[in-house]
């Protein structure tokens, strides 16, 4: 009796030191996976921010495309009005 009653103890206790370090290992695999998960959100936030300061500059670029188009159209135009009002006068003058 004594052998079968130090058999279960020995048993039980291995049990236990097996869930002691099954639940030790959960929680460093837990955190190792919580640290990779903070590097990928800090590089994530970086490219983010990366990317979100090209789109600003490029925006800029395009706007200042567009003020450009805009003149080009206007100095256009004008110079339709100078080149009418240039004929209008050399064909007063004949």
């Amino acid at each position: 009796m004594e052998t079968i009653a130090s058999a279960l103890i020995g048993a039980v206790v291995a049990i236990v030191t097996c869930l002691i370090n099954n639940n030790v290992q959960r929680t460093k695999e837990q955190h190792a996976i919580e640290m990779q998960i903070a590097a990928v959100n800090a590089n994530y936030d970086k490219s983010t921010a990366l990317i979100q300061a090209q789109i600003n500059e490029l925006s800029e670029r395009v706007n200042k495309h567009n003020n450009l188009i805009e003149r080009m159209y206007k100095c256009e135009d004008r110079l339709n009005i100078v080149e009418h009002d240039i004929k209008d006068i050399r064909d007063d003058m004949k």
